[in-house]
């Protein structure tokens, strides 16, 4: 139906990075209140399933990203950034804050009028909230929403040609 309906807002990437935060034990309640907006930081490049370039090193607990995630969909609006990266030759999820040192952002207009940023991440702290498996399965639960989301588009954009041409 999203798709259906040409929804711009970030409803899968909101409900990627809830199960995300949810792998971590955190509470969702300000998530699901809307007190508290998380935006997914995963693309890199072409493959979503490649080790990120983004690299995560321990540091006394916490955890420092240094690397690159493009078009991260409403991060003007995001409190934090669930963002993967490498660590120890696997992939893992970590929360950064909006306001962490090292975290700068590069907003832009998306041709849909949607808002998004390059994340650039320069020893950003972080807390480790999903491991591999969580990450992955989120992943590919993803990538099934958004073969849903196009088919629901292609369906409005046959009917609106469908209409136009007067069936």
């Amino acid at each position: 139906e999203f798709g259906r309906k040409v929804v711009v807002e970030p409803d899968l990437a909101t409900a990627m990075s809830g199960q995300l935060l949810h792998a971590g034990g955190e509470d969702l309640a300000a998530a699901i209140g809307g007190e508290t907006i998380a935006a997914l930081a995963l693309e890199e490049g072409y493959d979503p399933f490649g080790m990120p370039e983004t690299k995560a090193v321990e540091d006394g607990g916490l955890y420092r990203l240094s690397g690159r995630k493009a078009v991260v969909r409403h991060a003007d609006l995001a409190h934090c950034f669930i963002v993967t990266a490498a660590v120890g030759g696997k992939i893992a999820a970590f929360r950064v804050e909006r306001d962490a040192a090292g975290l700068v952002l590069d907003s832009f207009r998306m041709i849909d009028g949607a808002s998004a940023a390059t994340l650039e991440l320069s020893g950003a702290p972080a807390r480790r909230i999903a491991e591999t498996e969580s990450v992955l399965a989120v992943i590919e639960r993803g990538m099934v929403a958004l073969a849903a989301e196009a088919v629901g588009i292609i369906t409005a954009l046959n009917a609106a040609t469908f209409t136009y041409l007067g069936d």
